[in-house]
């Protein structure tokens, strides 16, 4: 066996890549299969192959949010700039989802379920907004509520909406009918979240993820990560937490008793 190794050894488990493209901080990622898309300061979006770590392709598109899947990658801008639709293979513009109501700072968040696209800015006086992708259309703007300081993540789940708030609120939208409900306040801001089939992921400044039951929102499985946790994913039997130090760090939750835990 090699050298290094886990806490045992006071050792660190290194990275099992490093990708090399861009020339300034990183500031968004999505992988979809194979493929994941990053998006940086240095006013690149870069597409790369998980399955043996080289560069697929390399556009100049200046984005603060990105998401792709196997052919087409959606970016979000600042201000004015459109949600813009790029096939990533050929780098020509498929759509661009204009707003006539340009939004102040930059996208905070932006995800597709289907043919619906979300997306919120740093400005918490900026709506959130959604597009239909099949037609272009500005579909609806969501007022944020008064007890949400701007949206700083969020998830599509069919006609609903989770967003993670800048004072730690995580909040519900019927998309419907446009109705915010708040769901359960952590102590500082929510940077990630995910929702997956009957439980919610959350992580934040606070340094703590959040396993919790999306019927009642009571805490399943909780874990004092020490640091703020920036990205946060989990399945059926680890939490993974990503952090301001550049770790990640994971958890095992599958032997968790039937009611909820305090956090360790």
């Amino acid at each position: 066996g090699g050298g290094g190794g886990g806490r045992g050894g006071g050792g660190a488990i290194g990275p099992t890549a490093v990708l090399h493209g861009h020339e300034d901080q990183v500031l968004g990622m999505h992988a979809y299969g194979e493929t994941l898309a990053s998006c940086s300061a240095d006013g690149t979006v870069q597409l790369w192959s998980l399955a043996d770590g080289l560069p697929l392709r390399r556009w100049r598109w200046h984005a603060y949010c990105v998401q792709c899947d196997e052919r087409r990658c959606l970016t979000g801008g600042e201000g004015a700039d459109p949600i813009r639709l790029y096939d990533w293979h050929d780098g020509a513009q498929l759509a661009a989802l204009h707003d006539a109501e340009a939004p102040q700072g930059i996208c905070t968040a932006l995800q597709r379920a289907g043919a619906t696209v979300a997306a919120s800015n740093s400005d918490r006086a900026s709506p959130l907004r959604t597009w239909d992708l099949a037609t272009g259309a500005l579909t609806d703007r969501f007022l944020l509520p008064s007890f949400c300081a701007g949206v700083r993540c969020l998830q599509l789940h069919g006609h609903e909406l989770v967003a993670g708030c800048g004072n730690g609120w995580v909040v519900l939208c019927d998309l419907r009918s446009g109705r915010w409900e708040r769901k359960v306040a952590l102590p500082e801001m929510v940077n990630t979240l995910e929702w997956r089939g009957d439980m919610l992921l959350t992580g934040g400044d606070d340094g703590v993820v959040r396993l919790s039951d999306v019927g009642t929102f009571a805490t399943i499985s909780g874990h004092r990560v020490g640091r703020c946790v920036f990205a946060a994913r989990f399945d059926r039997t680890r939490i993974y937490a990503g952090c301001d130090n550049g770790e990640v760090r994971v958890f095992d939750y599958s032997s968790r008793p039937e009611s909820a835990h305090a956090v360790g």
